[in-house]
């Protein structure tokens, strides 16, 4: 069943948790759209008194496939810590798509 809504069509994690982190993974993420951020997967940031914090996450081993979103297709990330490895996106369609690594994971 598609979800067409905003944001994040298929899912939006807004996380602060460390331990454990929300885990996705195995998973088909198919016939998703969003309005605005993340047709697939939307990671958020939550706004605390001036400043971002960013949410956490790992994305392992799904099929991202079919999503439409005007920002990120398939996966949109804000401030995030998320770990996004090992998937497989096509048959996304972005009006915008920009990719910003702040910092390169050891």
């Amino acid at each position: 069943m598609a979800h067409i809504g905003t944001p994040g069509g298929g899912m939006a994690i807004y996380s602060l948790a460390f331990t454990p982190v929300p885990l996705i993974s195995s998973n088909i993420i198919r016939e998703n759209s969003s309005a605005d951020f993340g047709g697939g997967i939307l990671f958020g940031q939550i706004y605390n008194g001036g400043q971002y914090i960013p949410s956490r996450g790992q994305v392992d081993n799904n099929i991202v496939e079919r999503t439409t979103s005007d920002r990120g297709g398939g996966i949109h990330t804000n401030t995030t810590n998320a770990t996004i490895r090992n998937n497989i996106a096509y048959n996304t369609l972005s009006a915008m798509l920009r990719i910003k690594v702040l910092d390169k994971p050891e």
